[in-house]
């Protein structure tokens, strides 16, 4: 067996969103596996699980208003460098969950900015380093939306179709690169994200909630990204649909 200071070093991820929810589920996965995980996240301060964790830096950002490669200039230069998995969770849908014309445009255009343009910018970040090295892998984390129509989700549905659309896009631009592309789709997850989406207003959030038999947790989509990352090179989980057993129909 060979020394700890022998032991070849940890992987490196990049996961967005990871001030809470999926992202920081993922994020804590992966450092629980055995990867160095740059967190990037919205929220100024890191959740209070990264403290103990010498695996996970954490970098604040909003990524629906800085230039990603401003943010990883600026919270982790050498970074793209040494990127071995890219996982981008960030996305949010404020304003949403109503129809179309009331969803006010300045929040439907911040949730593409970062659902979709923020997903483009990090990726097209982040694969020089992986083609140079024939290996890597891309995680987007989409929506069920993006395979069957939710009313009210216009501005989301539309976003998550993008991003579905630029996974399959990738893996026709680089079929013998080495790089994997992983579209994971979940339905509906409970997180902080309804009650983002009403502005804050939890109680309107539970109620979203409620109406459902079931749910998915944080937790298990992340297990989801876990597995997609431990196949072996030859192996690529290019799409992946998680629904919650006892889902409404």
């Amino acid at each position: 067996m060979q020394a700890a200071s022998q032991r070849a070093p940890s992987r490196l991820a990049i996961v967005s969103g990871a001030s809470s929810g999926i992202g920081k589920a993922t994020a804590l996965q992966l450092a629980a596996q055995g990867w160095r995980v740059l967190a990037l996240g919205r929220r100024a301060a890191a959740p209070a699980e990264f403290a103990a964790l010498d695996a996970i830096r954490y970098g604040s950002g909003d990524l629906a208003q800085e230039d990603a490669a401003q943010l990883l200039q600026r919270v982790a230069p050498d970074a793209l460098d040494a990127v071995e998995a890219l996982v981008h969770c960030a996305g949010h849908d404020l304003g949403g969950g109503k129809p179309f014309d009331r969803h006010a445009p300045g929040e439907w255009l911040a949730g593409l900015r970062l659902n979709v343009e923020a997903a483009m910018r990090l990726t097209q970040l982040c694969l020089p380093a992986m083609l140079a090295r024939e290996a890597g892998d891309i995680v987007l984390i989409g929506s069920i939306t993006a395979r069957r129509p939710a009313a009210g989700l216009a501005a989301y549905s539309t976003g998550k179709h993008a991003l579905r659309g630029f996974a399959q896009a990738l893996r026709a631009d680089y079929p013998d690169s080495g790089v994997r592309i992983t579209e994971i789709a979940p339905g509906v997850v409970r997180t902080g994200f309804a009650g983002s989406r009403l502005h804050g207003d939890t109680a309107g959030a539970d109620a979203f909630y409620q109406g459902f038999a079931q749910f998915l947790e944080p937790e298990d989509v992340a297990r989801a990204v876990c597995y997609a990352l431990a196949q072996p090179p030859h192996v690529s989980i290019a799409e992946m649909v998680l629904l919650p057993t006892r889902e409404r129909r």
